[in-house]
Parts: C-alpha cells; sequence; structure tokens
C-alpha cells in the first residue's frame, strides 16, 4: 500500500510523516494537498489508503476515513473542523438525581436538557427510546473522536426533535417522568 501511494504521489513518504497524525482534524496543509492529490486521479481509496498510512494507529479513526475523504475533498470541508457535532449525553441507567449528576459530572456543557416530547403521537412512538425526555448535558462541538464517559449514552442533536431546558430543582422530577414515560404499556 505504501509503495503504491508513493508511486501516485510522485515522492517517499518520510518516515517522520507515517503514523503521525493524531486525528482526522489535525491533517495540516501540504497532506491535505495530498488527499485532494490522490482523491483526483479518480479513486478515493488511494486517499483513504494515504490516510491510514498517515494517522496513529487507533481503530476508531479508520472507519471515519471515507466520510472524511468525501466530505474534504468533494464538499470542501475544513478538516480542522470535519466531523464536529453536538450531543446530548445523559446516565445509562439512572436511579435517582444524584445518579444523573454523578454519571454527568466531568462533563462540561449546558444542563439540564432533554428531547422535548411535544406531539402526543411521536410520544408513544419514541417513549421508549433512551433519550427520548431524559435529562441530560449538551456538549457543543464535539470532535468526532470524543469519548463519552462510561457509564453514559450519546445522541447527537441535529435532526433529533426539539431541545427543552430542565432546571435543577425539577432534575428529580424530570427523571421520574423520564422513567415512568420509557415504562407505561
Amino acid at each position: 500500500m505504501r509503495r503504491h501511494v508513493e508511486a501516485l504521489l510522485g515522492r517517499t513518504l518520510a518516515e517522520g510523516e507515517l503514523h503521525s497524525l493524531p486525528t482526522l482534524n489535525d491533517l495540516p496543509l501540504d497532506a491535505l494537498g495530498d488527499v485532494r492529490h490522490l482523491a483526483a486521479q479518480g479513486d478515493q481509496s488511494d486517499a483513504e489508503a494515504y490516510l491510514l498510512l498517515r494517522l496513529v494507529r487507533e481503530p476508531h479513526h479508520r472507519s471515519r476515513i471515507p466520510a472524511f475523504v468525501h466530505d474534504v475533498v468533494a464538499m470542501d470541508v475544513d478538516p480542522a473542523t470535519w466531523g464536529r457535532k453536538d450531543l446530548l449525553v445523559i446516565a445509562a441507567d439512572p436511579r435517582s438525581a444524584a445518579d444523573v449528576r454523578a454519571a454527568l459530572a466531568a462533563l462540561e456543557g449546558e444542563r439540564w436538557v432533554c428531547l422535548e416530547p411535544d406531539d402526543p403521537a411521536e410520544v408513544e412512538r419514541r417513549r421508549t427510546e433512551p433519550f427520548w425526555a431524559a435529562p441530560g448535558v449538551l456538549v457543543r462541538d464535539v470532535p468526532y473522536h470524543w469519548r463519552p464517559p462510561a457509564g453514559t449514552l450519546t445522541l447527537a442533536v441535529e435532526g433529533a426533535g426539539p431541545l427543552g431546558r430542565i432546571a435543577d430543582a425539577d432534575l428529580e422530577a424530570a427523571l421520574r417522568r423520564w422513567t415512568a414515560l420509557r415504562a407505561a404499556p
């Protein structure tokens, strides 16, 4: 793979270039030029192979490479901001407001936020989904490689539904409503 990519680039990749990028968002301009050059030659897989050679060897990056190449080359998305999104983070299995607070304590973000059930038909369809009405923390502009704390679940909020705010004093009541909504027959 390396020799094939080097032949297409017309140069040898320096040892310092190999497996040196911590994330796709760290792609320098010269490497972006290489990615665009390889993709322009008609085969996106060559650009993907190049990124596999440049990235550190962490598996969670590999599955994102095809989307990254598409978005950065075809859609002209800035590599530094690619893959960023707003996430709603909830406690996986809370029994009380104290459990919610403990599970989400390490997060910086907007407390307390939920997907707001405002349409009765949609409430009925989605009531067993873990995020529907669950109190959580809205964490904005999260990079694709961010990992949430153990014991939490995440949902990208874009297009998920309307968001509502919960006052800190109302967290216990919101948790009871969420539990009842999920348990209703």
